[in-house]
C-alpha cells in the first residue's frame, strides 16, 4: 500500500515541475509543456488516490464503537484533514497557481501524517478491544 510520504512526494514533485514549466515558458500546445502536464497529473491521481485510501481507512475505523474517544478524536483529525487537502487540490487547483497549492497540500500532509501517527498510537492501544475487521483495516493502513 502507497504511504502518505509517497503522496507528499508525488505532490513536490508536482509543484516543483509547475515551477519550472514557469521558468521555461513553453508555449502551452508545445509537446513539452503537454509531456509535463501528462507527468504531474499522473503523479497528481497517485496522490490523490492515497489520499481518498486514507479517507475510506478512517471511515472504517470510525464506525467500530469499540474504539477509544481518544483515538475516535485523532481519527475525526486526521480525516478532516485529508477531506481538506482533497478539497484544496480538486476545486482549487484548477483556479490556478497550481505549483503553490500543490505545495501547500504537500505540507498539511506532512501535518495530517503526524495526527495519523497520533491516531495510530491510539489506536494501537485499544487494538485488543477492536474488531478483527477494524484490526485488518489498521494493518493496511499502517
Amino acid at each position: 500500500m502507497a504511504t502518505v510520504q509517497e503522496a507528499i512526494n508525488l505532490l513536490v514533485s508536482g509543484a516543483n515541475r509547475f515551477d519550472s514549466l514557469r521558468t521555461k515558458n513553453y508555449p502551452t500546445d508545445s509537446k513539452e509543456y503537454q509531456a509535463s502536464i501528462g507527468r504531474i497529473m499522473g503523479d497528481l491521481d497517485k496522490a490523490l488516490s492515497i489520499i481518498n485510501d486514507r479517507i475510506s481507512h478512517c471511515d472504517v475505523l470510525l464506525q467500530d464503537t469499540s474504539i477509544s474517544a481518544e483515538a475516535r478524536g485523532w481519527l475525526a483529525e486526521v480525516q478532516g484533514n485529508f477531506s481538506g487537502i482533497r478539497d484544496m487540490i480538486v476545486i482549487d487547483f484548477t483556479r490556478g497557481q497550481q505549483g503553490s497549492i500543490l505545495s501547500k497540500a504537500a505540507h498539511g500532509l506532512a501535518a495530517a501524517q503526524v495526527n495519523w501517527q497520533k491516531a495510530h498510537a491510539a489506536l494501537m492501544a485499544d487494538v485488543a478491544r477492536l474488531k478483527p475487521a477494524t484490526q485488518a483495516v489498521l494493518r493496511q493502513a499502517a
